[in-house]
């Protein structure tokens, strides 16, 4: 029963950090919209999210096998 509850805990932090990420490529989206940023930094502002959001699931998945150890 700890493992899933700590399972839990870490799935539950790496999920509110996810949503910490969302917002960003819609303000360079908004951004380029209003000709304050270009096309292409919303781009990049979008792959960066993509791959921070990549990373942080690896990041679980690494975790993992050490939380089913004990």
């Amino acid at each position: 029963m700890t493992i899933a509850k700590r399972l839990d805990s870490t799935t539950g932090s790496a999920a509110d950090l996810n949503l910490v990420y969302v917002p960003d490529p819609f303000i360079f989206l908004a951004l380029t919209l209003s000709g304050h940023a270009t096309m292409w930094m919303a781009v990049f502002a979008d792959m960066g999210v993509s791959l921070l959001v990549i990373l942080n699931g690896l990041r679980l998945l690494h975790g993992s096998k050490g939380a089913l150890r004990g």
